[in-house]
């Protein structure tokens, strides 16, 4: 029964901040500390179910966008593919360098530096879009996609790193919000599944997994992801990222000081 509590609000603690740019991995381990949760493979899966739950709420509210991008403008789709060129490449450079490993040293600094990504989208020149060269869109989208490779860093908000790159290229913050958060479908499922495998391969196919506390986990992700969606996309679409930044900075020091991760 705590376990499933606990799982619960974990679930509700990712609805919450996998919409704004302030690394909803970090509010989750941030949580699963102060609920004294220990870290095994049980819970790594449970991160995955989180961000499962928050996938399903992004795919219902773009769905129109997603129809539209799949059946009638099939040639878009090419530009999704360029942003996500990057990521294996930086996700075998990150797994040799062993800087994936340190998820307990790295979300502080990944905090701040997201927070003053964010703070330098002060000065907006907005270009319009009708101008914009396909060559040149190309180009962005492979910039966006190069940062949101780096986001695998601990602590580093991927919205916070593809919202900020489109808005200092020029993009109007409707289209960034929606290349940024349908970008980010491929990229979650890539990386659950990617995870899952390594959860249930070698040393780790003897994984035991309770289903009520996940399904719980799913269950309270899903819902609370399908209410704050509805609130952040419109907000994030007005471009006021700046507070925001004031608040990862913030929770970088409170990180830092006391929760030593």
């Amino acid at each position: 029964m705590i376990l499933s509590l606990k799982f619960f609000l974990l679930g509700l603690i990712q609805g919450v901040s996998e919409f704004f740019p302030i690394s909803s991995s970090t509010h989750l381990k941030i949580a699963q500390k102060l609920m004294g949760i220990e870290q095994n493979d049980q819970l790594i899966f449970m991160q995955l179910i989180c961000h499962f739950g928050s996938l399903i709420a992004i795919l219902i509210y773009f769905r129109q966008d997603i129809f539209t991008l799949l059946f009638r403008h099939q040639k878009l789709i090419t530009i999704y593919f360029f942003a996500l060129l990057p990521l294996p490449f930086f996700y075998v450079l990150f797994k040799m360098t062993k800087i994936l490993n340190l998820a307990d040293i790295l979300p502080p600094f990944g905090l701040a530096m997201s927070g003053i990504i964010l703070l330098s989208t002060r000065k907006k020149i907005v270009r319009n879009s009708c101008s914009i060269t396909l060559e040149k869109r190309f180009r962005d989208c492979f910039s966006i996609g190069v940062m949101q490779s780096l986001a695998l860093i601990p602590g580093l908000s991927r919205s916070a790193l593809t919202l900020s790159t489109a808005h200092h290229l020029g993009w109007n913050e409707k289209d960034a919000v929606r290349f940024s958060f349908i970008l980010s479908i491929p990229t979650v499922i890539g990386g659950n599944l990617i995870h899952s495998l390594a959860l249930f391969s070698g040393s780790h196919s003897s994984l035991h997994l309770e289903p009520i506390p996940l399904l719980i986990c799913l269950l309270s992700s899903m819902i609370t992801s399908l209410v704050v969606i509805r609130i952040a996309i419109p907000l994030l679409e007005k471009g006021r990222y700046q507070p925001f930044g004031w608040y990862c900075l913030l929770l970088a020091v409170l990180t830092f000081v006391f929760f030593n991760i």
